[in-house]
């Protein structure tokens, strides 16, 4: 161990050298890595959210939500089904395997969609959101009852 050190210490270019080299390659390296600010750790999911004016949470569960959770199993690469009743608003999230391509994921869920449509009310529309993220889903409920933009637009010159 001591000759290695008197050797370092005896050729203190080519440590430095050695340095130069390392920290160089480590700049190259750091400079190519696929790194995200804000990476998307959310998994793979589609969100059906449902507008149900005037339905009790225990209609909303039963009317809706329900039919749309049975019309979602089977699917391929399914993990889980999961949702929220409301007062006047369901939310169900169909989460897939990650490998599952995530357009090919919405498009089956469009199509059961259209296959639950004649189960569910009449008037009622359900509508797939984006990833939420966080609260997304108060955002989305809190937006929909939101009446402040028509009262801005009538007094617009």
């Amino acid at each position: 161990m001591r000759k290695i050190i008197d050797f370092l210490l005896d050729n203190r270019w080519l440590v430095f050298a050695a340095l130069i080299v390392l920290t160089i390659g480590g700049i190259t390296v750091m400079l190519q890595l696929p790194i995200e600010a804000f990476p998307d750790l959310t998994n793979n999911q589609v969100v059906v959210s449902v507008q149900c004016p005037g339905m009790s949470p225990v209609e909303v569960e039963q009317l809706v939500t329900y039919p749309i959770e049975t019309s979602m199993m089977g699917m391929p690469k399914l993990q889980m089904v999961r949702s929220t009743s409301k007062l006047d608003l369901s939310m169900v999230t169909i989460i897939f395997d990650d490998s599952m391509d995530k357009y090919l994921v919405r498009q089956l869920v469009a199509e059961r969609l259209n296959q639950v449509q004649s189960r569910i009310p009449s008037g009622l529309q359900p509508q797939m959101r984006d990833q939420l993220l966080g609260r997304g889903d108060q955002a989305i409920h809190d937006r929909s009852q939101s009446r402040i933009a028509a009262p801005l637009q009538s007094h617009a010159p």
